[in-house]
């Protein structure tokens, strides 16, 4: 009855939304480019993508570290408009996905101090 119709609505509502984001995904996809740029005093042909990040973006920050290391991307550290960031986050680049990463309250007396870095 009723709550049979209710449940198959619900259930394509859900489909479209998932559609939808997948098209939203192969339009981002379809609009990188290839260019040749100078780099080095040298030619070089980059090619660029278009990705949307799926999860809480790590906020504006200046003097951070940050590395590619396999697939993932390694932020650390840095100066915010508020104050100095102690975050270690990895970025998943096959999901796009940014992920938190727990930082010791202290670190060793060996290590330089993190901000400003």
């Amino acid at each position: 009855g009723l709550a049979e119709k209710d449940a198959t609505i619900e259930s394509l509502r859900a489909s479209i939304d998932e559609l939808q984001e997948t098209n939203k995904d192969l339009v981002l996809a379809s609009q990188g480019a290839m260019e040749l740029k100078i780099l080095f005093d040298d030619p070089w042909m980059v090619q660029s993508t278009k990705c949307r990040l799926k999860s809480e973006v790590p906020v504006d920050r200046e003097f951070n570290t940050l590395t590619c290391m396999g697939k993932s991307l390694i932020m650390y550290g840095g100066t915010g408009k508020e104050l100095d960031k102690r975050e270690l986050k990895f970025c998943n680049l096959e999901t796009y996905n940014w992920e938190n990463a727990s930082v010791p309250a202290t670190q060793p007396k060996s290590l330089p101090p993190i901000t400003n870095h």
